[in-house]
């Protein structure tokens, strides 16, 4: 479960959708996800150009993990 490396790290995780992955994360609110190379290079772009989004999904995923995992 490689899931939570970059997300404990505070970091952005932008990653292919699988369905393991929702059952520890909302995808676009924990992690950002894409479906092919379109929408990947959206996605990049998306997170990018808005630094917003892109701190939204580092501090939720991080906390999602400290909250879930880690306290229990």
């Amino acid at each position: 479960m490689r899931f939570f490396e970059v997300p404990d790290s505070g970091a952005c995780f932008l990653t292919d959708w699988v369905p393991e992955l929702e059952r520890y994360f909302i995808p676009e609110q924990h992690v950002s996800v894409f479906s092919g190379l379109d929408d990947l290079a959206l996605k990049i772009n998306q997170l990018l150009d808005n630094t917003v989004l892109r701190n939204n999904i580092c501090e939720s995923d991080h906390d999602h993990i400290f909250e879930e995992y880690i306290l229990c």
